[in-house]
């Protein structure tokens, strides 16, 4: 029934040429104005389930903030004073812009340190008070001039570095400086609160350009001397301060940056590797223009149906057009050979494009069906990005596969009436004499009706020698493959040490970046100079009383539950536990009592004597309740006025920067949600967010697997309507998949969150050549003429394929370089299997015909039954 649907097409394509042209230029034109209103959202917590807490809490904080996360500014210099005076201009330059909410470099701590004996530890404190007491009782002893020491003794030392290395941060914030500056005085941190999202790539965008601009400007009319460089690792020279960008804002546009700039000198390479590779194998420069127009038409309507479907494209939907043009070059191969070979066989245009419709277009059919189908199956996730990607390449996967039959045929119709001499010379091709013969035989039996499960052999046309090798071979290696790509299962033991794991998935996002992108090496400088692991994840209360609960369910820590939290940090950190400020005020009040006895003239030690007034006003520290906290420090967990959401936020800092998505769903796990009091809290923040997409890749990806492998088997038997076939065709499939996982275990690739949508594009090539050799094999009846004619559009087609996807092993961008790699080996393990082990399976069962089909001969010659 396909077949004669498309022999229909073919013939009405060539009555109604004028009006086929017309409905393709408007199918084209509305579609090129469909493309043109397109955009690329980069608004990735969209693409999220909505309805997840964890990004529902997103909005809410958002809200509340007016974002998540900071626009960071590192300044580095040599001189404290000139650093500090630097970011005192920065922050009121920064603020006057309408983008900033607020900018975040010195908090004062003055509260903190005057309060600092209220806070410790009472056992501390008093550990504090055996030393110092020791202490005093020494120098009022060596001040009285009436003592005399009979024995030497050894000078008292004080010492108290333990315990001041203990309680000199407040959270993440050292409490010795105002200043968000480094033990070195050397590296200090401006946090920008910008009044957009950190998803929204091109609000950041235009930020970072404006603080660029505003920095630009200030080194050049500053009035300190300051000279500002951007600069990472070490300070420029001739700069007084280096500067540069890093935090959630910076990470995520120099992430969507880089694959750009990624795919746009990769892009030119593939573009032009394919092109020479099409003239090599095609050696027509009108044919590959032919099929480059059909290619691009059917890109354009293809994002026609995106605007239509999905209204928009976003970060992975952006790099279909790539995908769409490998598998268009592939159709368009196989119509151009089988195109060629029919009408050099009848020398008639309108019959060769029927006849190639008829075959090689219902095995495209098939193929763009089953491709589609694995597509369509990642649809059903939860996560937009892969919903849109799978319905925007399900359904181009069709479009592209008909618009290089139909918009090829109707170009080639079209010149034929023009230039019909022309197309004589590009579509003849030499063939051998017994080619043809084995074509008027195999003509001759489907005319006789005897085409039952394949032609019968064509005896003179040759075979596939040590076919039965080969495929034991095959299966050998195929069999070796999987026990290497899964890690060898019962056979572990058998295996070298590096092999044991098989093939892994990488959950470190570093290695789906930019090699030495320098927002990733300052976020590492950073983290190691101020013991910053990570944006904190936030918890959302409605009231005080309820950010209370959360911080006493952390406080203390059980660091053996909670073994991915470092600190959590809330308003109430500000406020210790009474019975500690009671238990604390009478411990000072004893100290004030052992300080009496000491008068300033005593103390030789010029840096106490110079803060004795300042310790004196901390021993005499009072308990205090919330409300006695400066504004300041209580507002910076509270919403900003003009939120229409109020409530108070509770930060809580994971122990590892989560690089490694092991640690990252770790962390989530252990803040994601929690019941306290009867009442369930929900975390959020970019860690968060990032754990909820790396849950879904990870439980989606297996299902998409299966749902796809069951659909394309489903449709095969639908076509080949035989079991024997249709395992057949799934040969390059299944083998080239087992050997491509064996060979990522063997040379130490990983699977991860970027390559892992090649795998429909590898098992659309894999079902592919099994489609179109089985189908040859059962037009022709024999294997060597299937692969002398279909072989070769295979290996075309696969050769130009692996230009395009090769290109990106060149792509500075880690996770584009690893999706070439995947889709390279895929590709060619596929087309190694689709030439050898097919054809020796299709020998083994062409020799078995054959056999069958001498013994009925040999039968009929004795008079007796078959």
């Amino acid at each position: 029934m396909l077949k004669r649907f498309l022999d229909r097409l073919a013939a009405l394509l060539d009555r109604r040429l004028k009006t086929a042209w017309l409905i393709v230029a408007l199918l084209v034109g509305l579609s090129t104005y469909a493309t043109t209103r397109l955009h690329i959202s980069s608004n990735g917590i969209a693409l999220l389930p909505q309805d997840d807490p964890g990004i529902k809490e997103v909005y809410r904080v958002t809200e509340m903030l007016g974002g998540i996360g900071f626009l960071m500014v590192a300044l580095k210099a040599n001189d404290e004073k000139h650093i500090k005076g630097v970011a005192d201009d920065l922050n009121a330059l920064l603020l006057k812009m309408p983008e900033v909410r607020d900018v975040t470099y010195k908090v004062s701590t003055e509260f903190v340190r005057k309060n600092i004996g209220l806070y410790i530890e009472t056992k501390d404190l008093v550990e504090a008070r055996r030393r110092i007491k020791k202490k005093i009782k020494a120098v009022i002893r060596k001040a009285n001039p009436f003592h005399i020491s009979l024995s030497k003794k050894k000078e008292v030392k004080l010492d108290l570095s333990d315990l001041i290395d203990k309680y000199s941060k407040m959270g993440k914030k050292g409490i010795t400086d105002d200043y968000y500056i480094t033990r070195d005085k050397k590296m200090l941190l401006l946090l920008i609160k910008p009044r957009g999202h950190s998803t929204d790539l091109e609000f950041t965008r235009r930020l970072v350009k404006k603080v660029d601009e505003k920095l630009a400007w200030y080194s050049k009319h500053n009035k300190r001397g300051a000279v500002l460089k951007e600069a990472y690792r070490k300070l420029a020279k001739g700069a007084t301060v280096t500067y540069g960008y890093t935090g959630g804002y910076k990470v995520n546009l120099d992430d969507r940056d880089s694959i750009i700039k990624s795919l746009a000198p990769t892009s030119g390479v593939a573009l032009g590797g394919i092109l020479i590779l099409l003239v090599i194998f095609l050696r027509r420069l009108s044919l590959v223009l032919s099929l480059t127009a059909s290619l691009v038409a059917g890109v354009i309507l293809t994002f026609g149906f995106c605007y239509i479907t999905v209204g928009e494209l976003n970060t992975i939907t952006a790099i279909l057009a790539g995908i769409l043009m490998g598998q268009g070059i592939d159709f368009g191969i196989h119509f151009i050979y089988r195109l060629r070979e029919e009408y050099t066989d009848q020398g008639d245009l309108v019959a060769a494009i029927r006849e190639s419709m008829a075959h090689s277009g219902a095995a495209a059919a098939t193929t763009a069906a089953t491709t589609s189908a694995a597509f369509f199956c990642v649809a059903i996730s939860d996560f937009r990005g892969f919903r849109d990607f799978g319905i925007v390449a399900g359904g181009g996967t069709i479009i592209i596969a008909m618009s290089m039959y139909v918009l090829t045929a109707l170009m080639l119709l079209a010149l034929a009436r023009v230039a019909p001499n022309l197309i004589k010379k590009v579509l003849t091709v030499k063939k051998l004499a017994s080619e043809r013969d084995a074509k008027a035989a195999a003509a001759a039996r489907a005319e006789a009706g005897d085409n039952k499960g394949g032609a019968a052999p064509v005896f003179g046309w040759g075979r596939i020698p040590g076919a039965r090798g080969i495929l034991v071979v095959g299966l050998l290696l195929t069999a070796a493959m999987v026990v290497t790509g899964t890690g060898g299962g019962p056979l572990k033991e058998m295996l070298p040490k590096k092999l044991r794991r098989g093939v892994t998935f990488d959950y470190d996002a570093r290695s789906l970046m930019v090699k030495d992108r320098p927002s990733i090496i300052l976020q590492q400088e950073i983290k190691e100079r101020f013991q910053i692991s990570a944006d904190p994840a936030a918890v959302v209360t409605d009231t005080l009383d309820e950010a209370k609960k959360i911080y006493d369910y952390f406080t203390p820590l059980d660091t053996k539950k909670y073994s991915m939290i470092d600190t959590v940090i809330s308003v109430h950190m500000f406020v210790p536990p009474m019975e500690r400020q009671k238990a604390n005020a009478e411990v000072l009040r004893k100290m004030q009592k052992d300080f009496k006895p000491l008068k300033p003239g005593m103390i030789e030690n010029k840096k106490l004597k110079k803060h004795y007034p300042k310790l004196k006003e901390a021993l005499a520290a009072k308990p205090f309740q919330l409300e006695d906290v400066p504004a300041q420090l209580r507002n910076s967990f509270a919403n900003v006025p003009e939120s229409k959401i109020k409530g108070y936020l509770t930060f809580i800092y994971p122990k590892v920067a989560l690089w490694d998505g092991r640690d990252l769903l770790r962390f989530a796990d252990q803040v994601g949600t929690m019941k306290i009091g009867g009442k369930t809290y929900h975390a959020t923040g970019m860690a968060i967010v990032m754990a909820t997409l790396a849950r879904i890749v990870l439980h989606d990806g297996p299902i998409f697997t299966v749902m796809a492998l069951i659909a394309i088997l489903l449709i095969i038997m639908v076509d080949l309507r035989s079991v024997s076939a249709a395992l057949l065709a799934v040969v390059p499939l299944l083998m080239g998949v087992s050997w491509m996982l064996g060979t990522m275990a063997l040379i130490g690739k990983h699977i991860n969150f970027m390559n892992v949508v090649v795998f429909p594009v590898v098992l659309g090539y894999g079902i592919g050549n099994g489609l179109y050799i089985v189908h040859r094999f059962r037009e022709t009846g024999s294997v060597t003429l299937t692969m002398r004619r279909t072989g070769r559009a295979v290996l075309a087609s696969c050769v130009t394929t692996l230009a395009g996807w090769g290109a990106l092993l060149f792509a500075n961008h880690l996770g584009l370089e690893s999706m070439g790699v995947l889709a390279s080996i895929g590709i060619a393990c596929v087309l190694v299997t689709s030439l050898t082990v097919l054809p020796a399976a299709l020998q083994v069962v062409e020799d078995r015909r054959t056999r069958k089909e001498k013994g009925s001969k040999q039968a009929k010659k004795e008079g007796q039954p078959a």
